[in-house]
């Protein structure tokens, strides 16, 4: 059974004064303003519900395979839920659990889908934090978990986008591939280590020619630098990886822009997936080009 569910995500742009250590003087470092996500320490998603339980507000076009999905943390079933950060900073993430026992045979998917506002043409940075809970399993050697998709309509096939994670080299690693199920892993990342918060920085542009649009990637655990990451299979040797980042046909109809959407979305009937599989994402941002990277490290080590 498959129910689309629409989630509205929440604007909340703010500039926050912070200090840098220069010698032994304290000079003034103005972080950037997210032009889409929360300042850090609020909730990525809305709040609307009537009884005042905190929680993610979703609507009908948001999707989910495999079964209907709760809006609050249940014993079976999809959901998705706004918790206390789980290692105990002082702000709610997202929690996004899976059913194993409610898959299609092909997928798992719990997914929250944001503003359409990333149109044809525009450079930005994204910012996404991930986080995996101890008891976290590893995907089978030809499974699939997607985490992050730059994605829209007509929404026909894999996107070109996607920030997830495949089983390679012995673990779970953070991953860019090609065409999600492809074989081509342009960016084999870091370890996926369980309870810690990894953050990953995506430095594109949107355009549907491939001369134009490209994509950098960013990686540091919550709280270290920000390291651009060398790049493998066809981007070998580079940092920068120009390609159609609006494939017509498939997440570019020529007109709708774009949305960013967390998931955990995931192959199904891997071995050691069952009953309940939850992971968790710190609020995310979006920043205009020309925002310096150092502006947006403090936002990544900033709780």
């Amino acid at each position: 059974m498959r129910r689309q569910i629409l989630v509205v995500l929440l604007v909340a742009g703010c500039g926050v004064a912070l200090l840098a250590l220069a010698g032994c003087r304290l000079t003034p470092l103005k972080a950037a303003t997210p032009i889409a996500g929360a300042e850090p320490g609020a909730g990525v998603w809305s709040d609307e519900s009537d009884d005042g339980d905190e929680r993610a507000d979703a609507s009908d076009e948001s999707e989910s395979y495999g079964g209907d999905f709760e809006l609050t943390a249940t014993e079976d079933g999809h959901y998705a839920a706004r918790v206390p950060d789980p290692d105990g900073s002082p702000r709610k993430v997202v929690e996004l659990t899976t059913d194993e026992s409610l898959g299609d045979d092909q997928a798992v998917r719990m997914q929250l889908s944001g503003d359409r506002r990333l149109d044809h043409g525009e450079e930005v940075w994204i910012l996404n934090e991930f986080y995996l809970p101890d008891d976290f399993p590893d995907l089978s050697s030809d499974g699939w978990l997607s985490l992050s998709s730059v994605y829209g309509p007509p929404a026909d096939g894999a996107g070109p986008n996607t920030i997830g994670m495949r089983f390679l080299d012995g673990a779970n690693r953070f991953t860019w591939i090609e065409e999600p199920g492809g074989d081509s892993t342009l960016w084999e990342g870091p370890t996926a280590t369980p309870g810690t918060w990894h953050v990953v920085v995506r430095h594109m542009k949107l355009d549907s020619d491939a001369d134009e649009g490209f994509m950098e990637i960013y990686y540091g655990e919550r709280g270290e630098p920000l390291e651009l990451q060398t790049l493998s299979g066809s981007a070998a040797g580079t940092t920068r990886h120009h390609y159609a980042t609006l494939t017509e046909g498939v997440n570019w109809d020529g007109e709708t822009p774009n949305s960013l959407n967390i998931s955990n979305y995931h192959r199904d009937n891997m071995p050691g997936w069952e009953d309940q599989v939850s992971i968790y994402f710190a609020n995310h941002r979006v920043f205009a080009a020309g925002t310096p990277l150092e502006g947006i490290e403090r936002y990544s080590s900033t709780r």
